[in-house]
């Protein structure tokens, strides 16, 4: 809007560009200083954090409940979809695990690395062992779930049927013209839905 000002401010924002970038560039480095400095702590407290979350993990796993109807199946199976994203976050943390444990390598003396090395590889082997009774837990869950499933869909269809049967069995045939007019219509909505109806039946 004031271009007569243009050369007063181009070198005062280009100063304070430079003046930002440096910022960002030091407050990095710093950080990473701070990151080498701890390091070691840092992947050790993660090492114990994944090895406590296993704990809780494994207790779930073992529980035999599996659910006692649909309902219940799927909160469990809500509960696993939970597990399984967490599980998956856990599997990033594990492999940076690695790539830290190899960066302590080369910065920490060998007495203070076996330790780590040692902790960090039964943390690993442990976390591809609980993979397997994860997987079988699901597959119990979706058996279950498949048949509950089943179950309420015959019970939802014998109802169905239930509720339309007086109307088929009915003998009732008008005794007037617009009786019998009106019979016939609701004979034909009747006819359709349970057109429309046998793909279910069919499908369970």
């Amino acid at each position: 809007e004031k271009p007569e000002f243009r050369e007063i401010l181009s070198p005062r924002l280009q100063d304070l560009g430079k003046q930002f970038d440096t910022l960002e560039e030091v407050t990095k480095e710093k950080g990473e200083l701070l990151f080498d400095a701890k390091r070691e702590t840092i992947v050790q407290q993660s090492v114990d954090d994944i090895d406590s979350w296993m704990d809780d993990l494994e207790k779930q796993i073992v529980n035999p409940d599996t659910g006692s109807d649909l309902t219940s199946v799927n909160i469990l199976m809500q509960k696993q979809q939970i597990i399984k994203t967490q599980m998956a976050l856990k599997a990033k943390q594990v492999d940076e695990l690695d790539k830290q444990t190899e960066v302590l390598a080369r910065t920490i003396p060998t007495e203070n690395f076996e330790p780590i090395v040692v902790k960090n590889k039964q943390v690993n082997d442990r976390f591809q062992r609980i993979k397997g009774p994860l997987e079988e837990r699901q597959k119990q869950l979706e058996k279950k779930k498949e048949a509950f499933q089943f179950r309420r869909d015959v019970e939802d269809e014998k109802l169905w049927i239930d509720e339309k049967m007086p109307s088929i069995l009915s003998e009732e045939v008008g005794n007037s013209l617009f009786n019998v007019h009106m019979l016939k219509k609701n004979n034909q909505t009747l006819k359709t839905e349970i057109d429309n109806h046998e793909p279910r039946i069919m499908t369970i």
